[in-house]
């Protein structure tokens, strides 16, 4: 049945239910923390009261050309009439309903609810963020004191609500014949933000406007489109979503959008608990992404913050509102312990069914977003544990020009920093946060990407691939040229994390002959050593060893400060003291380690470079193929210390006992863009098409992680047969070939 053939619904009918009321009265007497929490929002709801609502033309007035202060002015409400309404819902307080209703009858005054600039638009818009706040405020507050207001009022709250807020919000968003945008025009977020508080004001008005149902059946049909938005080829636009649940927009975003949208699906579900709700798998990913862009530390927390996300970004509330609506788990409600101490938060207070949260040790310790191009890499799940993510994707609107940049988490510090942002409204913004020099790029004669592809959006996004997690080696690597076209033909950068380092490997390919720029955005201090730079953001230290070119010229440039464009700090620029067409740099970063760091070098040899990293008790040779991206009708064979192969990058790890030169002593094999490789008589990895792959060999059960074309054929050197050979992770079917010592088997290795 569709919702516009119901009669009406229940009151209270959006969120505070009988049920949840009943639930909270329940904990506040069982629970010592929510019987505190429950207090503070009560003193909190007696300092409301002094709430001076916002007078029209100081919202016309406001700094902010766009939206004036109606942004302001909306919050302001809604946080008001959010905690009133709970507040009087569990015990009614006429003080509090008093409040409510004059907060509703004052706004219903204003002669409509958006910016002044918005109006000057051609054509002009109706409706915007700070609208969809006050349909929010006016349907909670119409709600929760629908009984207790007069005809009179309800008249005037009804008509506000329709004519300034939900029918704005259709005609400019939704509506034939009036609508004015699509589903990209504004970023990805304020589509669904929009149209999901018009819902949530519309399901307030069931029984009060006969057109209400009708309303809601429009925007509920609609969603699906948005939650699938796959891009716009010709605007250079993205998808909202990835396979894996992130959201094009970043932490912040994704928190503000979903919230909205859950908020709205929760109060249609509470007004019609049978109509069946739409299956999005988007948000059955969605807790998955604000868990791996998490960082638990022992005295707070941190977030992967690329892009318009502050570092410590609470996204508890799209995490309360994914768990009441049926999309979370026990790690999810971890998350939301861990992450928030606004324990008397009135969602907090509402949504909380009292269970507790398990930490999210099952989950694995490396993610990759394949299509928003973010990986996310840690050592564990643990407080303070290390984690390197890194992203790759677009530059248009709330993603900046940060194709290849780096961010490091350690000992529950940020060590290696994104900028963040500012508001939007300085010039600073456009000027530096979102730009190539604000982040941990290359630049080539001190230029990065375009500025103007902010507004018009990257024509060649960067791109993550081949992320391989196997024990204790961690690989993945980014094609970052597309944003730089203008200046580079060639730019991949490799990311090689294994017994406590970081190698970092960029192979550059100019258009013209320049110098190139190594950018280092730090915390806390950088003390230079020659080409080495020790970080300290107490207690949390890390060395950054610039192992190749062998020198470079070094700067501190001055910058505005992460958040805070006040205020000034400088970052670092490694820069080649001579033009070249084609560049390497090799870079390794080692967080510092109770137990003591590994000793990493750089080794030549005739036709390649390469790093020793020697542990405690493993050493990994990695080696760089020259030749990689230089033959055109020849493969790339290159021999490196005895092995022979065509690959891109090899990397052999051995016990520090085993003899190196024999290869079935090898602990764990790494070769990148490869199709075979061989020690002397003994082929060790045999492919007709190059792969990417991760080797663990074992005489019972070896393991291979593999990236490549469907359809690849692998024999892999065994000196007994297995009982199992694990692919990817799966067990996959085998032949053993004792004649040569191999194993061989076909796996549709994705893409």
């Amino acid at each position: 049945m569709n919702i516009c053939e119901t009669e009406g619904a229940r009151r209270p009918s959006l969120l505070f239910t009988t049920k949840r009321l009943d639930r909270l009265r329940k904990r506040i007497v069982e629970d010592p923390q929510t019987a505190a929490h429950w207090e503070q929002l009560r003193a909190k709801a007696d300092q409301m009261l002094a709430v001076e609502w916002i007078d029209e033309m100081v919202a016309e007035g406001g700094a902010d050309p766009q939206h004036g202060d109606y942004i302001k002015a909306s919050r302001e409400l809604a946080d008001v009439v959010l905690t009133l309404s709970l507040v009087h819902s569990m015990k009614p307080d006429e003080r509090f309903a008093a409040k409510i209703r004059s907060g509703l009858l004052h706004y219903a005054e204003y002669s409509h609810w958006s910016g002044p600039g918005l109006l000057d638009r051609n054509p002009p818009w109706r409706s915007e963020l700070a609208t969809a706040t006050f349909c929010f405020s006016c349907a909670l507050g119409f709600d929760v004191l629908h009984r207790a207001l007069s005809a009179e009022e309800r008249s005037q709250i009804v008509d506000a609500l329709v004519d300034k807020g939900v029918l704005p919000i259709l005609k400019d968003w939704l509506l034939p014949g009036t609508r004015i945008h699509s589903l990209d025009s504004m970023g990805h977020n304020w589509w669904v933000v929009c149209l999901s508080m018009a819902g949530f004001g519309a399901i307030s008005l069931l029984g009060d406007r006969p057109e209400a149902g009708e309303w809601v059946d429009a925007i509920e049909q609609s969603m699906p489109e948005w939650f699938g938005y796959s891009g716009n080829l010709l605007q250079n636009k993205v998808a909202n979503f990835d396979a894996a649940g992130a959201f094009y927009e970043g932490v912040g975003y994704a928190n503000y959008a979903l919230m909205e949208y859950l908020m709205y699906r929760l109060a249609l579900t509470e007004a019609f608990p049978e109509r069946t709700q739409m299956d999005c798998p988007q948000l059955r990913q969605a807790e998955q992404f604000f868990l791996h862009t998490f960082y638990p530390a022992s005295d707070g927390y941190f977030n992967v913050n690329f892009g318009d996300a502050k570092i410590r970004e609470d996204a508890t509330r799209s995490m309360r509102l994914l768990l009441a609506n049926g999309f979370g788990s026990g790690a999810g409600k971890w998350y939301v312990e861990r992450a928030t101490d606004c324990g008397d938060h009135p969602l907090a207070l509402l949504l909380d069914d009292g269970t507790q949260g398990e930490p999210p040790q099952g989950l694995p310790t490396s993610i990759l977003f394949p299509e928003s191009s973010w990986v996310v890499m840690r050592s564990s799940w643990e407080d303070d544990a290390t984690l390197l993510a890194a992203r790759a994707g677009t530059y248009w609107n709330h993603a900046h020009a940060d194709a290849g940049s780096f961010i490091l988490f350690h000992q529950g510090r940020p060590l290696i920093e994104d900028p963040g942002y500012c508001p939007y409204v300085r010039p600073e913004y456009v000027g530096y946060y979102v730009t190539s020099q604000a982040h941990n790029v290359v630049l080539l004669d001190g230029r990065g990407a375009p500025q103007e592809d902010f507004q018009r959006g990257s024509k060649f996004p960067g791109k993550l691939h081949s992320l391989l997690d196997d024990e204790g080696l961690k690989y993945v690597y980014a094609d970052t040229a597309g944003p730089m076209a203008h200046l580079l033909a060639r730019h991949y950068r490799h990311w090689l994390w294994v017994d406590g380092a970081v190698i970092i490997f960029d192979d550059l390919l100019a258009h013209q002959s320049s110098r190139f720029s190594w950018l280092l955005h730090h915390a806390g201090t950088a003390g230079l050593s020659e080409q080495s730079v020790t970080i300290r953001n107490a207690p949390a230290e890390a060395r950054v060893d610039f192992l190749y070119p062998g020198e470079l010229d070094v700067s501190r440039c001055p910058a505005p400060a992460p958040y805070d464009a006040d205020k000034q700090v400088t970052y670092l620029e490694f820069t080649t003291r001579e033009a070249a067409l084609r560049q390497n740099f090799i870079v390794a970063i080692i967080p510092s380690c109770p137990e003591g760091e590994p000793r990493v070098r750089l080794i030549e040899g005739k036709n390649y470079l390469g790093v020793r990293i020697e542990g405690s008790e493993t050493t990994t040779d990695l080696f760089f193929n020259p030749l990689s991206g230089k033959r055109s009708h020849e493969n790339t064979n290159s021999v490196f210390e005895g092995w022979e192969t065509d690959a891109n990058l090899l990397a052999v790890s051995r016990r520090n006992a085993a003899m190196p030169e024999d290869p079935r002593q090898a602990s764990r094999i790494l070769m990148i863009d490869g199709s075979y490789l061989s020690f002397g008589d003994e082929s060790v990895i045999n492919s007709l098409s190059k792969v990417d792959a991760l080797v663990i060999p074992g005489p019972k059960r070896p393991r291979i992680t593999m990236r490549g074309q469907p359809g690849v054929r692998v024999e892999l050197g065994q000196t007994e047969e297995p009982d199992e050979v694990l692919v990817n992770g799966l067990p996959a079917c085998f032949d053993y070939l004792p004649a040569t010592r191999r194993i061989r088997f076909n796996y549709e290795v994705p893409n």
